[in-house]
């Protein structure tokens, strides 16, 4: 997993390339990828408005969502399965059930 750099720092690294200096220059300087520099460069003029998301982008995130919900709906079956099973094996528990007919009054 990538080091998780700091915003300043990435501001700074953007700043340096809109003064005009290159990529590979700012990314030496640094002591950073060039592209992690291309990452932030694009995730920049997204952010700003400057450049639409790919349609690659949105369809990522639109997945990343869908299998969150997927992993949270697996999580509640799994936990109704339990459920049903401790239901099944031990039935109602005695306090819940009362005898039908006379109570012996």
């Amino acid at each position: 997993m990538p080091k998780p750099y700091p915003p300043e720092f990435r501001r700074r690294a953007l700043d340096l390339l809109e003064s005009g200096r290159s990529v590979r220059e700012v990314a030496a300087s640094l002591g950073i990828a060039e592209s992690c520099l291309h990452r932030w460069k694009r995730l920049d003029l997204i952010e700003r408005g400057l450049r639409s998301p790919s349609p690659a982008t949105v369809e990522s995130a639109a997945l990343a969502q869908a299998r969150a919900r997927i992993a949270e709906l697996e999580n509640e079956v799994e936990a109704l399965r339990k459920a049903a099973a401790a239901a099944r094996a031990g039935g109602a528990p005695k306090s819940a059930v009362r005898p039908r007919g006379r109570t012996g009054r």
